[in-house]
């Protein structure tokens, strides 16, 4: 039997499938929700801000067709726990979830996915899951997914797809290291050793291959792509091609360490003068791949497609977030601001922006409105649905956002950004500063000496928000956190 999670107070109570769980009778959308990896802020040829060497048509068909949100923020600067905000629509920050290998994804969270199964969904998950840390859901099978091809860590090689390149490399210890092996389809495994095999062309196929097959019940699609995350240098000849590069010589294990050789060509080793050219063809991949699940989407009717990247462009692959400063890892804007577009045919203005403050949280309430699930039996949640915005019956530019990354924490609300860094860490350094992000985009100029009320007011904000709230959870902290709830 299907059953969902419910909470009611404190109480998680289980219910199975009935009549109460849909506020009315109606035909249910299908739901593509497409998650980029460390894509840029700019790296869509669509905005204005857009540099002359990034083309991607597939992307702008998408924006043309549906609403582009330019104040879109993630839940926080790095994959995972800014995944784990996403599907539950809920501060990960409730669980101890503030960065890589903390939280996880408890079972005590319910998920968009397990939400949507009881109204008949068929959910798939493709790509990457990366719910990393000390929680026991973080296999899409066990938190909502029907369906499960892709892979569970923060990142995966694109093209060292099978045991053989486990076995070429060495075996499984440096396997791990340089994330190489096949991909996961539920909870088997299935290998690909075919020179031209690619991860965002197997996550594409795939995708296409749900959407045209499923008929008989409604559609919610989680694609996850790990382009454009590194290793960018690592592509098939007909990417690299149209940008006159070729792959690096795969690392041999016998001559140095996987850091040595990673870190030449792109993290924090020397500069590879590729490295921007080995991005755009990777971006090049993901734009196709778009395409062919929009063609495919096109010929199912209701379709709502959400486009969006999980946090920042990085530097590490030279992702380009103009106008913003700062890049994944910070909480500059560079770090939190995505991109994000809707599309639902019929239903939304076409080719329109908006510059309403919105999250990543706001997708499971969307989601949930859309569908028709009735919201008394969803547990507290921190998003908002964004039909208002779509439907243009309000606007919500004063909305307030939090961030926490235990190192440091930020708050906008409305035009104002505080950030406080309380140690130096990840080329950010350690202090508070005050912005006003509607004259100071760049976060250029400080205003915390001039502004010392609003510096108070965000410094209370952030504080009410953080009471209650664990602090990161290790396996040992989290042993004791479920015996307190």
């Amino acid at each position: 039997m299907n059953r969902l999670k419910i909470w009611v107070g404190a109480t998680l109570i289980v219910a199975s499938n009935s009549h109460c769980i849909a506020k009315e009778n109606k035909e249910l959308p299908n739901i593509i929700l497409i998650v980029a990896d460390d894509l840029g802020y700019a790296d869509m040829s669509f905005l204005p801000q857009s540099p002359r060497e990034v083309h991607t048509p597939q992307i702008d068909r998408l924006a043309r067709n549906g609403l582009y949100f330019q104040n879109a923020y993630a839940t926080a600067s790095v994959s995972s726990p800014a995944r784990a905000g996403l599907i539950t629509g809920r501060y990960q920050q409730r669980w101890g979830n503030y960065w890589f290998g903390h939280g996880g994804l408890p079972d005590r969270e319910v998920t968009i996915p397990e939400y949507l199964s009881q109204l008949g969904y068929f959910n798939v998950k493709i790509g990457k899951t990366h719910m990393n840390g000390v929680g026991d859901a973080d296999h899409p099978l066990r938190h909502g997914f029907h369906e499960f091809f892709g892979f569970l860590d923060h990142t995966h090689s694109y093209i060292h797809l099978s045991h053989k390149d486990i076995e070429r490399i060495g075996g499984e210890e440096n396997a791990k290291l340089a994330h190489y092996g096949p991909i996961i389809h539920n909870y088997s495994t299935i290998d690909y050793d075919d020179e031209n095999a690619y991860t965002t062309d197997l996550f594409t196929d795939k995708a296409v291959q749900y959407i045209r097959h499923t008929k008989t019940q409604p559609l919610f699609m989680f694609l996850s792509y790990n382009a454009v995350h590194h290793p960018t240098y690592e592509n098939i000849d007909k990417y690299n091609r149209p940008y006159g590069i070729k792959n690096q010589e795969p690392w041999n294990p016998q001559t140095e360490s996987y850091n040595e050789y990673h870190n030449k060509k792109g993290l924090r080793g020397e500069a590879d003068p590729s490295r921007r050219l080995r991005y755009l063809a990777c971006l090049d991949a993901l734009d196709k791949g778009i395409g062919k699940v929009l063609d495919a989407a096109d010929k199912k009717r209701n379709t709502l497609i959400i486009f969006m990247s999980d946090n920042g462009g990085t530097y590490n692959t030279d992702a380009c977030n103009t106008p913003l400063s700062g890049h994944k890892f910070q909480l500059k804007e560079g770090g939190i601001r995505i991109p994000l577009i809707i599309s639902w045919k019929g239903q939304i203005q076409a080719g329109v922006n908006t510059e309403d403050i919105v999250s990543a949280l706001d997708i499971m309430p969307t989601v949930l409105e859309v569908s028709g699930f009735n919201q008394q039996l969803v547990r507290e949640i921190d998003g908002q649905s964004l039909l208002p915005t779509i439907k243009k019956e309000k606007s919500n530019t004063n909305r307030t956002l939090i961030w926490d990354t235990n190192w440091g924490w930020a708050v906008r609300k409305g035009d104002w950004k505080l950030v406080v860094v309380k140690k130096n860490r990840q080329a950010e350094p350690a202090g508070t500063a005050l912005y006003n992000l509607k004259e100071d985009i760049r976060e250029e100029v400080d205003l915390k000496e001039k502004e010392v009320e609003k510096v108070k007011e965000l410094t209370e904000i952030y504080s009410k928000w953080k009471q209650n709230k664990p602090g990161p959870l290790t396996p040992q902290d989290a042993q004791r956190f479920e015996a307190k709830i």
